[in-house]
Formats: structure tokens, C-alpha cells, sequence
């Protein structure tokens, strides 16, 4: 089992520990994540394409009561389901939404959703 390239895509990356916690027992090809830390907390989203082409999906927000990984992964999805999360928000009252720029979040969800379709099309080519 080789290490996974991880793309940090926000303004803050995991510690040492952090990426060794995701990593840990897991086979991954690639991490991508975006993280921003508080002072005694912080918040972001992480994407982890499994060696079975499934994707680890999970929440990075958290308090000073516990880490950003404690709950990693927080769901299994396959590829379609990850993309479509990239530009749909399922989550809103009312039911799915597309993402908009006026979405506090709207940042995160672009930067995660250009890494990972850079790394598909690196693979379709034969790059990656």
C-alpha cells in the first residue's frame, strides 16, 4: 500500500498527525481537502478516492472537544455522487439547490470541485 497524494486546498492544512490519521488502515490513491482552523476550532470537507474507485467523504468542522478526523469517514459514495455534491447542496430546507457564489461555503465546494476534476481528467489522459 503506497501513500496517497494529499492536496490541501484551502488555507489551512492538517498537522502530522492529522494526515497520518487519515491515512491510518486506509488505501488511498488521493486526499483532497479543504480546512480552515479557528483558534478553538475549525471547519472544512475532505474527499479520499479509495482504491476500489469508492470515495471517503467526511466533515471537518469540530470544537476544542475534538478533532477534525474524529468521525473520518463520515460516509462511502462513488464518484457520480461526489461530483454532484460539488455543485448541488441536498442538505437545504426545501430540498437541492445549486451552490451559488453568495453561499458562505461556496469557496470550499469550488476549490474541492476543480482538484478532483483535475485529477480525473490527469487520469483519463494518463497522467496521474
Amino acid at each position: 500500500m503506497s501513500k496517497p497524494i494529499v492536496y490541501a486546498v484551502g488555507p489551512d492544512g492538517f498537522t502530522d498527525y492529522e494526515e497520518e490519521k487519515i491515512i491510518a488502515g486506509n488505501s488511498y490513491r488521493w486526499i483532497v481537502y479543504w480546512y480552515e482552523s479557528g483558534c478553538y476550532d475549525g471547519t472544512g470537507m475532505a474527499f479520499a478516492l479509495r482504491e476500489d474507485g469508492m470515495v471517503d467523504a467526511g466533515m471537518l468542522g469540530h470544537c476544542s472537544c475534538y478533532g477534525p478526523l474524529d468521525d473520518w469517514p463520515d460516509n462511502t459514495q462513488d464518484m457520480h455522487e461526489t461530483l454532484r455534491e460539488m455543485i448541488f447542496d441536498s442538505e437545504r430546507p426545501g430540498g437541492e439547490k445549486r451552490r451559488m457564489p453568495e453561499d458562505y461555503d461556496y469557496a470550499m465546494w469550488q476549490a474541492i470541485g476543480v482538484k478532483i476534476r483535475e485529477l480525473l481528467d490527469s487520469k483519463r489522459r494518463g497522467t496521474v
